[in-house]
């Protein structure tokens, strides 16, 4: 009898690959627990050694 494989989703195949290249961007979500996120923080950065370009914050 053949078992099922689970099906991976697009994003963990594209994870998987492991990094390909500038720009990377951070993606941080943040809250007074570990289960509510208040607050979001993306930064871009374009190069290697680089501070972010464009970093934005939203709190709601």
């Amino acid at each position: 009898m053949k078992t099922k494989r689970k099906r991976h989703s697009p994003l963990h195949k594209k994870a998987r690959r492991g990094f390909r290249g500038y720009p990377v961007a951070t993606v941080a979500f943040y809250g007074p627990d570990d289960k509510k996120a208040t607050k979001v923080a993306v930064g871009i950065v374009t190069r290697d050694n680089a501070d972010p370009d464009a970093l934005e914050r939203w709190v709601s």
